[in-house]
């Protein structure tokens, strides 16, 4: 190789690594980001799904909880805050809700 060329060439060499880094780096940040977004896109659909449970968990426990008391003026209480949990249950908005945009 003449001598002439040897700095083009090794020049070539050198920005053809700095360019293979730098996209090797971008598209690993991509990657983070996209698994970041993922998971607070997760994070508050979990969090609706055991606010759901918790509350429909609620009103079984309660019930329960009525069929042992022998007094009626109890087991009316309790069949009261059922019909209250309910409602509230009923009433329950995605509390936690994202938008699927940007």
């Amino acid at each position: 190789m003449p001598p002439e060329q040897i700095v083009p060439v090794v020049l070539f060499v050198l920005i053809g690594l700095a360019m293979a880094t730098m996209s090797e780096a971008l598209r690993s940040a991509l990657e983070k980001a996209v698994a970041a977004q993922q998971s607070t896109t997760l994070m508050p659909d979990r969090l609706n799904h055991c606010v759901r449970n918790n509350l429909a968990m609620i009103p079984s426990v309660l019930e329960l909880q009525a069929r042992l008391q022998k007094e009626w003026a109890v087991k009316d209480a309790f069949v009261s805050a059922v019909g209250r949990v309910n409602s509230a249950q009923a009433a329950q908005p995605d509390t936690f809700a994202h938008s699927d945009s940007g």
